[in-house]
């Protein structure tokens, strides 16, 4: 999910801010205040603290982020918005919420969905990105190839049995959605030299004295490299 802390971030992301709401180190708003931070940009750049509860009307929150929610049994949780039910007619709904402050995470390398996980039928792990393959709607949603997701949880499905099936965070259009496994895919952490390497070692096999010899032409590919002595541009 997108980092949300400042006025700005979450103004961006949808949010209508209410009586309650508290920002600047505990400056609390009243309907008046919060219709003028609403209207004006004044205060963009000041961080939230706390959020006022939200009774839920039945209709889902047109804020693009992530939520804490109460139901009427008294169970709470968080999530995305996509993945959280409004319907004031389900079973054990959703009474109030209120906005999530996701801060600033030190910038580390996210793991990925490799080709070695996806050739084992592996699930991508919670937290790791992987691509969409190619254009979809899940959830009425509109994803297009290429486009990086990250997974987010994993949950059974009605009549799928037992088996796990993902839950995506699309990191361009801040959206959740559970997709088949044919749209989404690995994503490749070769290098250009891995790359070529491989290019070449498929086109060497691929007929004449290395047909089929992968051995051979991986030991010929690997020599002349090392060696240095040919220069290939790589096309775009």
């Amino acid at each position: 999910m997108k980092k949300l802390v400042t006025v700005k971030d979450f103004k961006d992301a949808g949010l209508v801010f209410v009586d309650g709401d508290t920002y600047d180190n505990g400056f609390k708003l009243n309907n008046h205040g919060a219709s003028l931070v609403n209207k004006f940009p004044t205060d963009d750049n000041l961080a939230f603290d706390e959020f006022a509860w939200r009774t839920n009307t039945g209709i889902k929150p047109k804020f693009k982020g992530g939520v804490e929610y109460i139901t009427a049994s008294g169970f709470s949780g968080a999530g995305p918005v996509g993945l959280v039910g409004f319907d004031l007619m389900a079973l054990d709904s959703v009474v109030k919420w209120r906005p999530l402050i996701t801060k600033e995470e030190p910038q580390e390398s996210k793991p990925v969905y490799t080709q070695a996980m996806d050739n084992a039928n592996e699930l991508p792990p919670i937290g790791s990105e992987c691509l969409m393959l190619k254009g979809a709607s899940p959830s009425g949603f509109s994803w297009t190839k290429g486009e990086k997701l990250e997974c987010i949880a994993h949950r059974k499905l009605k009549n799928n049995g037992d088996c796990l099936s993902p839950v995506f965070w699309n990191l361009n259009t801040d959206e959740a959605s559970t997709l088949r496994a044919d749209l989404y895919g690995p994503i490749d952490t070769r290098t250009d030299k891995e790359k070529l390497r491989d290019a070449l070692v498929e086109q060497l096999a691929s007929k004449g004295d290395m047909h089929n010899e992968f051995g051979k032409a991986r030991d010929a590919v690997r020599w002349l490299m090392e060696s240095n002595k040919f220069t290939i541009t790589l096309n775009k």
